[in-house]
């Protein structure tokens, strides 16, 4: 049998784990954007708890498909596809940037040591 410190550290483990994932960081992130007056509401003291109840169960009622699930699972998977392309236009934009300088530092000790290889030329 766990002891309950095992079982809160395998909870605990389970949740960053899920968090870590970013289809699930995202999905959570657009939810709450989404559906700050829920939170807003749920954390409240101004309200009684009927109250509370009955605005909630309205609201995941007239909300349920859109805002609580369809629309911040479309919202992540944009942003995971964008977000890879995006890295991708900026990994290649630094790749050419190196590339340029390396191109140009090249050039320029090129164009400085010519002439000392003339010389030395001359020389022999």
């Amino acid at each position: 049998m766990q002891s309950i410190g095992d079982f809160l550290n395998s909870i605990f483990e389970g949740t960053k784990q899920r968090v870590k994932n970013p289809l699930f960081g995202s999905f959570i992130l657009s939810w709450i954007i989404l559906n700050w007056e829920f939170i807003l509401v749920f954390f409240t003291q101004d309200l009684s708890t009927l109250n509370k109840i009955e605005y909630l169960n309205a609201y995941c009622k007239s909300n349920f498909i859109g805002d609580l699930f369809l629309t911040p699972l479309i919202i992540s998977l944009v942003y995971l596809i964008l977000s890879d392309w995006v890295f991708m236009v900026l990994k290649y934009l630094s790749i050419f940037g190196r590339l340029k300088r390396k191109k140009q530092n090249f050039n320029f000790l090129t164009n400085e040591l010519e002439p000392e290889h003339k010389y030395l030329e001359k020389k022999t």
